[in-house]
């Protein structure tokens, strides 16, 4: 209470929301060989929107990364092989 008698309807709390779990990652599509002559997609799904992410943040040993498309939770990788022979996809 104020000197006064009146009452403080001011606070001084703040709530914060701070979110401590990781999102959960699925990989789909992906082929399991990539040829020089096409390019192929793999989608990478998360349990919820992801920030601060960009297609630089995956490696693909074999092969490069392009992004097809990145839309919150689901991002669009295609697969482009960089040898002369097929190759396998690895370091996912």
């Amino acid at each position: 209470m104020h000197a006064a008698g009146n009452g403080n309807a001011a606070t001084n709390s703040a709530a914060i929301t701070l979110d401590s779990i990781a999102p959960v990652a699925t990989i789909s599509g992906l082929p399991t060989l990539v040829t020089k002559t096409a390019a192929q997609t793999a989608t990478v799904s998360f349990s919820e929107a992801v920030t601060g992410l960009a297609v630089d943040s995956f490696v693909c040993t074999g092969c490069t990364l392009g992004d097809d498309s990145q839309r919150g939770a689901v991002w669009r990788l295609s697969l482009a092989n960089t040898a002369a022979a097929p190759r396998r996809p690895s370091r996912w």
